[in-house]
């Protein structure tokens, strides 16, 4: 009867941390979540506007670079691109 009880009360202790781990975790992420979340004042918003803070702060060179990428690999399509083969004459 007493080592029913130990083991009991060990997996009981086990679940407990698990669950106490858990909750922690939860509330660490939801946390991360919720401080992420910011408010952008209208003054500061042209800051973030400015052309080097875009992902491609240069697409027309961007698209010359994929056109001759693909025209020099022979690659047809892909990216927006029409098909076409690797002599040129896209």
């Amino acid at each position: 009867m007493l080592v029913g009880r130990l083991l009991i009360s060990y997996y009981l202790q086990r679940f407990r941390n698990l669950l106490c781990s858990c909750l922690f975790a939860l509330s660490c992420v939801c946390f991360l979540m919720l401080s992420s979340c910011v408010v952008v004042h209208q003054i500061d918003r042209d800051k973030l506007a400015k052309r080097y803070m875009e992902f491609d702060p240069d697409p027309k060179l961007s698209s010359f670079k994929h056109e001759v990428r693909y025209i020099r690999e022979g690659a047809a399509g892909g990216a927006g691109q029409s098909a076409g083969g690797g002599c040129g004459c896209n």
